[in-house]
């Protein structure tokens, strides 16, 4: 956490890459250090209490090209080092999806064991195909990645002050700084390109405006792709030139004196092994990037999705180029399913109207898989209720829908909701549509006169920020200081003031996005009303979900119903699956929405959701 000298310099191309990111301020590093250093942090994000952008936290970590591993004079109290001591101590290792995955990037069994002698246990497996599909796409900002080859140009002027000794290595230097001259010059005719022969949208009055244009079927005109081919070429042999620094400088660091190198000592090569490591990684993800621009898409092929963004904060605008594979059974089948020696795949929300047709489509299983859809152990009718109110506007008149949503949930907080009422849809439209109980008990009050006074948890769920951060505005000062929005602290800070209010006898109200929709454990109490504001379908113009879109269309397929509908049903009964966390807990979800009942594919999601009880309030 501390810059070592000769560091210092590359942190703002680092920042650079995401155009506005601010630099961390050393009192937060020292007051990370701190927490560090007297055991009240371990190191994980998840357990750290202070809020941290993702530019902010892409500062405080290290990648394969930059950490010095056994020679860094921190290894013995790297937190992930320490965990790795234990692996080969036990025989089940968690670990999250992203980890698995980079693992496989770098040609599996390089940071876990060997995949071909590994059973691999996936929960929440429905995310697999966009984690994977996320790990093997390429992003750089044009700014950005300009900004850090000219830092990157006097990080190598100054070391090879400490290369006197090595003509050829210097040789090698002075030939990435013609290089990175030549990819200047072509960036910049990039971006000429990118502004004056794009048709972007108007101006709209916003203090950070982003617009977006994807190349559809993934095809380029002849002038861009010309240029995507050359910054490939030229990004490819920079690379190269910088493995050939970062070899010698890990030579450096080496113990054994049968490979050391006089280039450079150990105790510099400890402080420019990162510098050129992330230098290094830097210009092989944009090779990475450059390659997947350039690919040209056969008539057989799936394309691969290409877009750009033009962002605008304050004065000063950026290009972001992104390219990526549309679908990921490719990346899955070659790293992992004809790879490993078992895979076991599990969620609740793997099957979306009962079937496991859109699962296998984006995770390309082979017919051969073995799928079983297993009951729940959980009584739905008895214990929780789904009720869709029949007053609220359409989602898609977004003003009337928001002061909606803020009506009832003001209603709700100060416990007089009557949207539902003797006019819920619910109650008109969906009875005897679902499995109906004789026997079923009406939804329990969490609370009995004789138990310890606790208050009621409500999490209300969002599709979008805005929208999120409106209703919160919309509403007076006394209803806010019941809330606690997902950005105002760490994920692991809200859930625990949450907790605190509850248990101290108040009201307490969460509002989340898609974060919060899943993974979120509040069993009791804790959570006894979920709000959905609208049905969760994917943002419209999302490049990826619209590249795979346009190619089912293109082989006569409906993306609508094989794609969009299948996704919004997932998402939702992963919201729905926040209520009903353990067989004592009881409550009802609100879903704002009422296209689930007045549109025909309403009956689809509510058929892949479990068997609540449809009443009005």
């Amino acid at each position: 956490m501390a810059q070592a000298e000769g560091q210092a310099d590359l942190f703002p191309g680092q920042l650079a890459e995401q155009t506005g990111v601010r630099k961390i301020p050393q009192d937060l590093l020292h007051q990370l250090l701190k927490h560090y250093a007297s055991f009240e942090w371990n190191g994980e994000f998840d357990q750290l209490k202070t809020s941290l952008s993702e530019g902010e936290r892409l500062q405080l970590v290290s990648d394969n090209r930059s950490c010095t591993n056994r020679a860094c004079s921190h290894f013995s109290h790297c937190p992930y080092y320490q965990a790795r001591n234990e692996w080969d101590k036990v025989d089940v290792l968690v670990c999250n999806h992203d980890l698995v995955l980079a693992d496989l990037t770098l040609g599996g069994g390089i940071i876990l064991p060997e995949t071909e002698k590994t059973i691999f246990v996936f929960d929440e497996a429905h995310h697999l195909a966009d984690k994977a599909l996320s790990h093997f796409s390429r992003t750089s900002y044009l700014s950005g990645t300009r900004q850090w080859l000219k830092q990157g140009s006097k990080s190598l002027a100054d070391l090879n002050r400490y290369l006197l000794g090595r003509p050829d290595l210097q040789k090698i230097i002075d030939q990435i700084g013609s290089m990175t001259r030549e990819i200047d010059m072509q960036l910049d005719e990039l971006f000429h390109y990118l502004m004056d022969r794009i048709e972007w949208p108007e101006e709209v009055d916003k203090e950070v405006a982003q617009y977006c244009h994807r190349f559809r079927n993934g095809e380029l005109p002849e002038a861009l792709a010309s240029l995507s081919l050359n910054l490939q070429k030229s990004f490819a042999s920079t690379t190269v030139q910088f493995e050939k620094l970062h070899v010698e400088l890990k030579k450096a660091l080496s113990d054994d004196v049968s490979i050391g190198t006089d280039a450079i000592s150990r105790e510099d090569a400890e402080v420019w092994y990162p510098v050129i490591g992330a230098l290094f990684q830097r210009s092989e993800s944009a090779a990475g990037l450059w390659k997947l621009f350039s690919t040209e898409t056969g008539n057989e092929q799936r394309p691969v999705a290409k877009w750009v963004k033009r962002q605008i904060n304050d004065d000063l605008m950026d290009f972001v180029c992104s390219a990526g594979p549309i679908v990921a059974d490719s990346v899955l089948g070659a790293g992992l399913w004809k790879r490993a020696y078992g895979v076991v795949l599990t969620s609740a929300t793997l099957s979306s109207g009962n079937n496991f047709s859109a699962f296998c489509f984006k995770n390309g299983l082979a017919d051969s898989s073995f799928f079983r859809l297993l009951p729940s152990p959980f009584d739905y009718p008895g214990v929780s209720e789904l009720v869709i109110p029949g007053k609220m506007a359409d989602p898609s008149r977004t003003e009337a829908h928001t002061k909606d949503v803020s009506d009832f949930v003001l209603e709700a907080i100060s416990g007089k909701n009557n949207f539902a009422g003797k006019n819920s849809i619910a109650d008109k439209n969906l009875a005897g549509k679902r499995p109906e109980n004789d026997n079923q008990q009406a939804v329990k009050q969490p609370d009995s006169p004789d138990s310890k006074k606790t208050g009621d948890g409500m999490l209300v769920l969002f599709s979008s920020r805005k929208q999120m951060n409106d209703v919160y505005f919309a509403l007076g000062q006394d209803a806010r200081g019941h809330i606690i929005r997902q950005d105002d602290m760490s994920k692991s800070e809200v859930i625990r003031v949450h907790r605190e209010k509850v248990d101290a006898g108040e009201q307490s109200t969460l509002f989340g996005l898609a974060s919060f929709a899943e993974g979120l454990d509040l069993p009791g109490n804790y959570l006894t009303h979920v709000v959905i504001a609208k049905i969760p379908f994917s943002v419209p113009d999302d490049p990826l979900d619209a590249a795979l879109a346009e190619w089912i269309e293109s082989r006569g397929g409906n993306p609508f119903m094989e794609l969009t509908l299948p996704q919004a049903a997932v998402r939702l009964k992963q919201s729905c699956g926040r209520l009903i966390r353990n067989e004592k807990d009881r409550g009802k979800i609100s879903l704002l929405d009422n296209r689930a009942v007045t549109r025909r594919y309403g009956k689809y999601l509510i058929d892949s959701l479990p068997p609540f009880r449809l009443e009005s309030d």
